[in-house]
């Protein structure tokens, strides 16, 4: 660790395409995230969003990370998913898509259903062609994060 840099904050990582900064598609993104009280960092950098929201996943203590790409792709991702199969993937999202993709990164970090991922509404593409989510990984990663957590049972901590 370098000197006078502390911990990292439990914050989820946003990494930002440099054409993304200052749009609707950011500015309603992090809205959803506002609205789930889950505090987050963004670094601005070019790249492929799965691969960007991957890193951000692997930075973030909490452990997820999103990712906005320069037309507007949006990517969700949690650090222990393979790369290629991100949480959420929202090719040229909307504004209310990525506000909803917001919204499901808070979600994740505290444990909550997800919305809007067995069916993406109309126009918007899915996550890839034919592909959809998969409710028994996306659950498994939930325990996994309340028990790094330490949430027990009733939704208690140890």
């Amino acid at each position: 660790m370098e000197a006078g840099v502390g911990p990292r904050k439990p914050a989820i990582e946003i990494t930002v395409h440099p054409a993304a900064e200052g749009g609707d598609v950011l500015r309603e993104l992090l809205a959803g995230l506002e609205e789930q009280g889950v505090p987050w960092e963004v670094e601005v950098a070019g790249g492929e969003a799965v691969a960007l929201a991957h890193h951000a996943a692997g930075r973030s203590v909490l452990r997820v990370g999103l990712a906005v790409a320069g037309d507007g792709t949006v990517v969700l991702h949690h650090a222990q998913l393979s790369p290629e199969r991100p949480v959420q993937h929202l090719p040229q999202a909307s504004p209310a898509q990525a506000r909803v993709a917001g919204q499901n990164a808070g979600r994740l970090v505290k444990g909550l259903p997800l919305e809007g991922l067995s069916q993406p509404p109309a126009g918007s593409g899915s996550s890839a062609p034919g592909r959809r989510v998969d409710p028994a990984a996306v659950a498994g990663v939930i325990v996994q994060v309340l028990r790094r957590l330490g949430v027990t049972g009733e939704g208690e901590r140890r």
